[in-house]
């Protein structure tokens, strides 16, 4: 018996020592070492998400106050990220559950019963043979424990680890993008207000053209014709200036619910599109990139994937519990706690999977194929990370030169507008050219405008692409992968 005995012992030893499935190993997937050489080759390394580094406070390289205080309120009452987070605690509690099953469960169900025997009942035929009362009292204990002899339960846990941390990353993504929206409608609502700007100048513009139309149809210099034009001119930019302030309200009302504020108790200052866009180095390392949560959010869900391979395995292993019941039992209450009331008994249960019908194979090829598909996935986000980087830096780029042009069409714009009213009243041109001039001129301030917008908004897609800013902060990170702590 003793042989036998530790010959069990040994191959428990032996057999709790092997995992069934493979370890996690990360897929190959490359990134340029900088993005001066993207395109080479030879400069790419393997990714290492490092979801867990600070993203920083990126929107304080803008400067702007009204900024910051809007996305303090948005950090502390937006609901979809109180619902991200509140999402971190629920997979990190299921993580807890599935550590649990390392441990053996403990139940106590204490008992009482109290009944009556009726004695036709009884067979007994003795006279004295009456119904009678009784009672029962019983503590027991029973103890439930799975021996994991083939690593199914650690990696049930390595799943759902994996899967809580893809949780946070998934708390990161909406963080950010919370963030990143916040600050793209901020920067909407200057440009709209510096539009509000430039209309408003061009109504006192064209009023002035009326002015002067007016003037020259009383000394019979020109026709009702020119009158006419001049008002509707100054009607339409009238209306224009209508649907500006209602797109205003429209971007308004959607940043108040982003920072979790009701829109009608919500409203950010008149204030003009006067900001400057931060220089962005074009030589960042890529290793940038690997602070993306969505990338960190797609490798631990292979990861967790592969975790799930091993546990579809492990259903095709005998599963061994270890099962205990012991207490105390009497008919007596002031027994009870008797040393001859105890009871016990111990003994193991063992599954077997003899037939299934395909079952376990079936959810091994299911495992699998999941596992490949999140493979995929990842170096999809990878992928498109990749291509949201290069865009924005491009638009960057792009927008700079354009802005430049623009500049000189503006100024070009101006003198013409100025020179071209200048010229009617002295009568050397037609009503037709100041229109044409003050149209050109508008245009010019507007498209300027947006311009600028556009390149806050780019450097915006970019800190996104980039997964936060491009510069060191010294904030701590939100939590250690290794420890899960927060």
């Amino acid at each position: 018996m003793k042989s036998i005995l530790m010959s069990f012992m040994v191959f428990l030893f032996l057999t709790g020592c092997a995992l069934v499935g493979d370890d996690y190993t990360r897929p190959e997937v490359r990134l340029p070492k900088n993005w001066e050489h993207s395109s080479d080759y030879r400069y790419w390394k393997e990714a290492d998400p490092q979801d867990h580094q600070s993203k920083g406070a990126w929107w304080e390289i803008f400067d702007d106050k009204i900024l910051n205080a809007l996305q303090e309120k948005a950090l502390n009452y937006n609901h979809d990220l109180k619902s991200a987070m509140a999402n971190v605690r629920k997979a990190r509690a299921l993580a807890r559950i599935d550590k649990a099953s390392f441990l053996p469960t403990i139940m106590m169900s204490p008992e009482f019963e109290r009944s009556r025997t009726t004695r036709n009942s009884l067979n007994s035929t003795s006279a004295s043979a009456n119904s009678f009362i009784s009672e029962r009292y019983e503590i027991p204990f029973d103890l439930t424990y799975e021996i994991d002899l083939w690593g199914r339960v650690r990696r049930i846990y390595e799943a759902g680890v994996a899967q809580a941390e893809a949780t946070v990353a998934e708390y990161y993504t909406v963080m950010l993008t919370l963030n990143a929206d916040v600050a793209r409608h901020y920067f909407q609502l200057l440009e709209l207000d510096k539009e509000i700007a430039v209309i408003d100048e061009t109504i006192k513009l064209r009023e002035y053209a009326v002015e002067v139309v007016e003037e020259r149809v009383k000394g019979g210099v020109t026709s009702d014709l020119d009158l006419n034009r001049a008002k509707t001119e100054l009607a339409k930019v009238q209306a224009d200036r209508v649907e500006i302030v209602r797109q205003r309200q429209e971007i308004e009302n959607a940043l108040a619910v982003l920072c979790g504020q009701l829109p009608s108790e919500f409203s950010v200052d008149y204030h003009p599109l006067n900001l400057s866009v931060p220089n962005v180095p074009l030589n960042m390392p890529s290793e940038l990139l690997e602070r993306r949560p969505d990338i960190a959010q797609a490798e631990r869900s292979v990861a967790s994937a592969n975790a799930n391979i091993g546990v579809a395995q492990g259903a095709l292993f005998p599963k061994i519990s270890l099962a205990a019941t012991g207490g105390f039992k009497s008919v007596e209450l002031s027994s009870l706690g008797n040393w001859e009331s105890r009871f016990w008994s111990l003994g193991p249960n063992v599954s077997i999977p003899l037939f299934t019908g395909g079952k376990g194979k079936a959810n091994i090829q299911a495992a699998e194929a999941e596992y490949d598909q999140t493979v995929e996935d990842y170096r999809q986000t990878v992928l498109k990370a990749i291509e949201e980087v290069e865009t924005a830096m491009s638009n960057i780029r792009q927008l700079e030169k354009q802005s430049t042009v623009l500049q000189e069409i503006l100024l070009s714009s101006r003198q013409t507008a100025e020179l071209s009213i200048f010229r009617y009243k002295e009568g050397l041109v037609t009503f037709l050219e100041v229109i044409d001039a003050e149209r050109s001129r508008l245009d010019a301030e507007l498209q300027t405008t947006r311009v600028a917008n556009q390149r806050l908004i780019s450097a915006i897609q970019l800190i996104k692409a980039l997964g936060g800013s491009w510069g060191e902060d010294p904030q701590p990170p939100f939590y250690n992968r290794r420890t899960m702590r927060f």
